[in-house]
């Protein structure tokens, strides 16, 4: 059972490398597009209980392309903290599409919410956790600027 009937997010820096992760044909695709310096890195901070005990607990993160196997409870998390905390996003937050800097897209579907937004310029409030919690999703796989 998939919680999600759409789920879109790229994320482009302004070095032109894109990430995203896609559903496709029940699928969940992490792709990363111009990456010449491919991220590989080890992380090591602090764990709190809550992150081990959620196995939330991300020891490396890169960005080789890969396809995700989510677990259900993985799915559930996910979907819980945008229909939560995302769903209330803007449309669009400082789109120009000509600036330098980072360009992030989603066109997301779940259960009783949409989430369509992008931006460049400006992001929510809450969007280094967004990234974050997509970090966690997919078990160590990069996103954007923040690495913790």
């Amino acid at each position: 059972h998939n919680m999600f009937k759409k789920f879109n997010f790229s994320y482009s820096n302004s070095s032109g490398a894109i990430y995203s992760l896609t559903l496709k044909d029940g699928k969940w695709l992490y792709e990363s597009k111009n990456d010449t310096h491919p991220m590989d890195v080890m992380v090591d901070g602090p764990v709190t209980i809550y992150e081990l005990k959620n196995k939330e607990v991300i020891t490396s993160i890169d960005s080789y392309p890969a396809e995700i196997n989510p677990s259900d409870h993985r799915i559930k998390r996910l979907h819980n903290y945008l229909k939560q905390y995302c769903k209330r996003w803007e449309k669009e937050y400082g789109w120009m599409q000509y600036d330098d800097g980072n360009i992030w897209e989603c066109d997301i579907e779940g259960e009783n919410f949409k989430l369509k937004s992008r931006g460049n310029v400006e992001e929510p409030a809450n969007f280094e956790t967004f990234l974050h919690k997509l970090t966690v999703f997919t078990e160590g796989k990069y996103f954007g600027p923040s690495l913790c």
